[in-house]
């Protein structure tokens, strides 16, 4: 009689043991999907990211993208702070007002190599930055940045900072838009998905923006010229959170199984994805030869650096008022990335 009164505990530990009892256990995590599942984000970012979490957690957590994004892209960081996604990315520049110490990145750096400038961003996070408390009710898996901001342009070629004047531009994010403005330029704020619908209906006469968001989003075939600003200009700012709640209910074991491949790796592997990207886009367009590529002179750089030249007094500003040594962590951030670009070109 003890047998059969102990069978079904026998038989639930059995269950938990079995192949169908370790799914049943499998916590399956929401993310809101951010790009088509064709764009090189999606597929050589985020799916090589997600099959790490799974192997890291030995197959307790698995991450499932939904087949389509559950808003605008300016609303990503609500869904997952308000719990409606597990899991969120997205721009930092198209949550206007919220994040201000996060977006260091859109200072000049001094490389525009997007892994190096990424790893720095991460560790200034880390060193710096993380105590403002901007991501509110979710945990922090990723930051990394964008390639750096070039110029292009459908129907006027530019050659000098002052052909900019009157000119309605495409701006990523409110900095963006500020040194737009700076430069005599009109701007226009809005997601990269909308770009291509943006460019190619005359609303604008041109974009501020990376190689990336340019060819990824098929905006590439309505330009016509384009100036690279040597050296680099400034970056938009992406984020991976999940929401708090939903992080603390996993163990701690699959917590910091994840936190070891995201974080620097992911920073690592977002900037490597993004830098081969563009290295792709320019030696496609180099090769069809139909956009006239130009390099911005040393007078055209001057003059986008001084238009830029407000973000560093009103960024360290911003800073001491939420307890962070602005000065220190700017200097870190830049140090950071050119010790890192050192150790990478070797």
């Amino acid at each position: 009689m003890r047998i059969v009164r102990m069978l079904p505990v026998l038989l639930a530990g059995m269950l938990l043991l079995s192949p169908f009892g370790a799914a049943w256990a499998q916590t399956v995590l929401r993310f809101a999907q951010l790009v088509p599942p064709t764009h090189p984000y999606h597929t050589g970012i985020l799916v090589p990211w997600i099959a790490e979490v799974e192997r890291a957690t030995q197959g307790r957590v698995k991450i499932e993208i939904t087949t389509a994004p559950m808003g605008p892209m300016g609303r990503n960081f609500d869904l997952a702070e308000q719990g409606i996604a597990d899991i969120t990315g997205g721009n930092h520049a198209l949550t206007p007002g919220r994040f201000e110490v996060t977006q260091i990145v859109q200072t000049y750096v001094g490389t525009d190599a997007p892994e190096s400038v990424s790893v720095a961003f991460w560790r200034t996070y880390k060193k710096y930055l993380e105590k403002a408390n901007e991501h509110g009710n979710t945990h922090v898996l990723a930051l990394h940045n964008s390639g750096s901001m070039h110029l292009f342009t459908s129907s006027k070629e530019i050659k000098s900072a002052a052909d900019l004047k009157g000119l309605k531009l495409l701006a990523p994010g409110s900095i963006a838009s500020k040194m737009t403005t700076n430069l005599g330029a009109v701007p226009l704020i809005r997601p990269p998905p909308e770009y291509y619908d943006t460019v190619s209906k005359g609303i604008v006469d041109g974009v501020l923006g990376t190689n990336s968001s340019i060819g990824g989003f098929k905006v590439e075939p309505l330009i016509k010229y384009h100036v690279d600003i040597p050296g680099g200009l400034h970056f938009s700012s992406f984020f991976v959170v999940v929401n708090k709640n939903k992080w603390e209910s996993l163990s701690k074991a699959d917590r910091d199984a994840i936190d070891a491949v995201s974080g620097e790796a992911y920073a690592r592997l977002a900037g490597k994805v993004l830098a081969k990207q563009q290295d792709d886009i320019l030696a496609a367009r180099k090769a069809e030869g139909r956009i006239k590529s130009s390099v911005a002179d040393p007078q055209m750089v001057d003059a986008f650096r001084k238009a830029l030249s407000f973000f560093d007094q009103e960024w360290i500003a911003a800073a001491k008022a939420k307890g962070i040594d602005g000065d220190a962590a700017l200097k870190y951030f830049r140090d950071e990335a050119a010790a890192y670009e050192k150790t990478r070109a070797k």
